[in-house]
C-alpha cells in the first residue's frame, strides 16, 4: 500500500489527485448470526475500486451446512432456496480470496466480516487474511464525531 500511495502522490502532479488512483476492495458479508465460531456465512459480496470507478465486482451466496434461521431470511431477504445450488463455504472462500488478492480491504465495521472470514478460512485449511483493512465505521467515528450515529446509512446520507 505505501508504494500505491507514493504512486498516487506522484500522479497527482500529473492534474489527478492521490485518491484517483487509489486501488482498494470493498467487502460485506450476510451471516447466519453474530458468533464467527458457531453461525455461517452465507453471501460474500465484494466491489474492487480505482478512486471511485468500480472496476470489478463479486458476490455469492454460500450453501450453509445448518439451517437457515427465519430472522435471518427476514433480515437479508435471502431464501433457503437463493442457497441450495451455492457453492460450499470451501468454493466461496477460494474464489474470494482470488478476486481481492492482496488489496486493501474496506468494510463498515470490517472486523466483524474479518473475523468470519479468517475463521471459515481456517476451518477449511487455508491461511488468514494478512490484507491491509480500513474500518469506515472507525474512520466516521474519528472524522465525523458530531454526527448522530455512525451507522453506515448515515454515513451515506452525510
Amino acid at each position: 500500500m505505501d508504494n500505491q500511495l507514493t504512486n498516487a502522490a506522484q500522479t497527482q502532479s500529473k492534474g489527478n489527485t492521490w485518491l484517483d488512483e487509489l486501488e482498494y476492495v470493498a467487502i460485506d458479508l450476510e451471516t447466519t448470526g453474530l458468533n464467527s465460531e458457531k453461525d455461517e456465512i452465507i453471501e460474500i459480496a465484494a466491489i474492487r475500486f480505482k478512486g471511485k470507478e468500480v472496476v470489478a465486482e463479486f458476490d455469492t451466496f454460500v450453501k450453509p451446512k445448518g439451517k437457515l434461521p427465519k430472522f435471518i431470511e427476514y433480515l437479508t431477504h435471502i431464501s433457503p432456496q437463493d442457497l441450495q445450488t451455492a457453492p460450499s463455504i470451501k468454493e466461496a472462500l477460494a474464489e474470494f480470496t482470488d478476486f481481492v488478492g492482496d488489496s486493501v480491504l474496506v468494510g463498515h465495521n470490517v472486523a466483524f466480516d474479518l473475523g468470519f472470514l479468517n475463521n471459515n478460512l481456517i476451518r477449511v485449511g487455508e491461511f488468514q487474511l494478512k490484507n491491509k483493512s480500513w474500518d469506515t465505521a472507525e474512520i466516521s467515528r474519528i472524522y465525523l464525531p458530531t454526527t448522530s450515529d455512525h451507522k453506515l446509512s448515515t454515513m451515506v446520507s452525510h
